[in-house]
């Protein structure tokens, strides 16, 4: 193929030559100008390097059009097997999903045309691509399947029938590693190559499709760029939102997709901050029938969770109902009392407890409390390799560490990691640490908190702070998984470390807390 591309330049530049030659001398015999004639005998032959120039300009345009195309399909490959590992781990054995709704929330000014008042997640590709232009925010109270409804949309458009090759590849970016001071269309592109360099996507190539348009950024957790105490003249977020409205292709706003938490992302609004031209859906409560069908599919037996589907039914609004009214706490539930023995294979509980919890808080300090050790044993490739409470001391240690940090939604391992520097024992600046974890029962019988400044061991003697396992990246990667892989995990909706404040704020399990 490359000998048949380069053979046809050839022979026309050697006829191109070859005429230039006889004209050159025909010119000097006949013509009888002699100083245009000259100038025509020296620009002749001139014409054949000419051509080639222009040849080989047309041959680099068109193989780095077919470069481009030829990323595009890579990246949209690479995305595709990536997210749908990825939903398989939030959604858990079975692959039982919850078919949540949303409806839509009409901005004062500056909605996209074409959104329907009410959609469902199945319905999420065809709701999107109606948009114009197509840019949506997406609300939600946490663990509401925010994140989960945008993989769906992910996975939808990257295998639509009516896909072309070139249109563009969505790609999911964490937004608490934005810094907005940062260009977007240069934070995109140095996302894009951290995230696929190992595919071939150099930082150039990066730069090129996202200048060219064929990433469609899908932004998730701008609820995770600030603390509740951080001044809102000062928020990561509401200079994100300038940037996004800032963003524009040929034809105008361009394409964007953006979670948020509803109580930060109405926060902004009020201060006339919101992402323009865009449509904003709010993800609904799990309705009492969801839940119970939900329930009854993850589970083997479901005559144990008899008692809990007839309360939601002859209670729709009580405690229990308003404590598993999100995905993440169903998910909880089904996670914590499907477990069984090793080696009997009995079940650890029954499901009838949760009938006796008072309050949704108290639902949800049990199901925490409970979920580490039936995650772990649930371990999809290595089950049982960390000890519950192994792990428990960890993220107790991780969230410490949160509560030291800027932003408090990274996490730097370096300083975690056995030899490199230990966890600071103290909390936010001139407080004590915070709890993170539920409080246990002394040898006094008193309680006492996990997560106290000092540990001693057996001997009474003083033992070191706690370390995490070492990690591979610096910083976890945006697509990427949390502290331990955990079946199911709907929470944090991705695998989010998350804040110290929020709906699980006293608890070591806010790494894979609601979202």
């Amino acid at each position: 193929m490359r000998r048949s591309r380069t053979r046809r330049p050839a022979a026309i530049y050697a006829v191109l030559q070859a005429v230039t030659v006889v004209l050159a001398l025909w010119l000097t015999k006949h013509f009888q100008v002699a100083r245009l004639g000259a100038t025509l005998v020296a620009l002749a032959p001139t014409v054949p390097g000419a051509y080639l120039t222009w040849a080989a300009y047309r041959d680099d345009r068109r193989e780095a059009a077919a470069d481009t195309d030829a990323k595009v399909k890579t990246l949209a490959a690479v995305v595709a097997a990536a997210e749908t590992r990825q939903r398989a781990q939030l959604i858990g054995p079975g692959a039982h999903r919850i078919d949540i709704t949303f409806h839509q929330r009409t901005e004062p000014a500056n909605n996209a045309t074409g959104a329907a008042a009410h959609g469902r997640l199945t319905d999420i590709v065809s709701y999107y691509q109606n948009l114009r232009p197509a840019r949506l925010a997406i609300t939600g109270e946490p663990g509401a399947g925010k994140t989960l409804l945008a993989l769906d949309l992910i996975l939808g458009l990257l295998t639509h029938p009516g896909r072309a090759d070139t249109d563009p590849v969505p790609v999911r970016f964490s937004l608490a590693d934005w810094d907005p001071d940062r260009p977007l269309q240069e934070w995109l592109a140095h996302q894009v190559h951290q995230q696929f360099r190992d595919h071939g996507i150099t930082l150039a190539d990066a730069t090129t499709l996202v200048d060219g348009y064929h990433v469609l950024p899908v932004l998730d957790g701008l609820d995770e760029m600030d603390t509740d105490a951080t001044p809102a003249g000062r928020r990561r977020a509401a200079r994100a939102l300038e940037e996004l409205n800032a963003y524009q292709d040929p034809t105008g706003s361009a394409p964007v997709v953006l979670t948020c938490r509803t109580t930060q992302y109405e926060a902004l609004a009020g201060l006339d901050l919101r992402m323009r031209e865009a449509a904003r859906i709010q993800l609904d409560d799990v309705s009492p029938g969801q839940a119970a069908a939900y329930l009854t599919a993850r589970s083997t037996n479901p005559d144990r969770w008899r008692s809990v589907i007839d309360t939601f039914t002859a209670a729709p609004g009580g405690t229990l109902a308003r404590s598993l009214a999100t995905p993440w706490r169903l998910n909880l539930a089904a996670t914590a009392y499907e477990e069984r023995h090793p080696d009997t294979l009995a079940y650890l509980r029954e499901p009838d407890h949760l009938l006796t919890l008072a309050s949704p808080a108290a639902v949800r300090d049990h199901l925490l409390a409970r979920y580490l050790p039936a995650a772990a044993h649930q371990h999809p490739t290595r089950p049982n390799r960390y000890h519950p409470d192994q792990t428990h001391h960890w993220l107790a240690a991780l969230a410490a560490h949160l509560a030291t940090t800027a932003s408090s939604t990274d996490i730097m391992t370096a300083p975690l990691q056995p030899g490199r520097g230990r966890v600071r024992r103290h909390g936010r600046r001139g407080g004590r640490a915070p709890r993170v974890g539920s409080e246990r029962e002394g040898p006094d019988g008193a309680a006492r908190s996990p997560t106290r400044r000092r540990r001693t061991d057996d001997a009474g003697r003083a033992s070191s702070p706690p370390q995490v396992p070492p990690c591979r990246r610096k910083r976890r990667r945006a697509s990427g998984s949390g502290v331990m892989p955990t079946p199911g995990a709907w929470g944090p909706e991705r695998h989010r470390t998350g804040r110290l404040h929020g709906d699980v704020d006293t608890h070591p399990s806010r790494a894979v807390s609601d979202g």
